[in-house]
């Protein structure tokens, strides 16, 4: 019976090969029927340190976590990505333009 070695990532928590890693955190999804949704859960939880994060820029969304006041995502206006507070979802520009509240 042949013993398939499997080599464990650089950072040592995940066996899925050192190309799925980038930006110290590892992107092979493991929950694939979370596949299609704006949520981090999909991906191997294997990170270089534990208080990495994946970027806004990488993923094209950031998750609310139970503390935050303020988050990266797209203007419902104009789509151009802006740092909002949590409850605002129009930028200063679209909000005159349209007066909005």
């Amino acid at each position: 019976m042949d013993l398939i070695k499997k080599t464990k990532c650089i950072f040592g928590h995940c066996e899925h090969g050192e190309e799925f890693h980038d930006e110290g955190v590892c992107w092979k999804i493991t929950q694939p029927d979370l596949e299609n949704l704006p949520t981090t859960a999909k991906y191997c939880p294997c990170k270089q340190q534990p208080e990495l994060i994946r970027r806004y820029e990488r993923l094209g969304y950031m998750e609310r976590e139970e503390h935050d006041q303020m988050i990266t995502r797209a203007c419902k206006g104009c789509c151009r990505d802006f740092l909002f507070t949590i409850h605002d979802k129009y930028c200063t520009a679209c909000k005159i333009k349209h007066q909005i509240r």
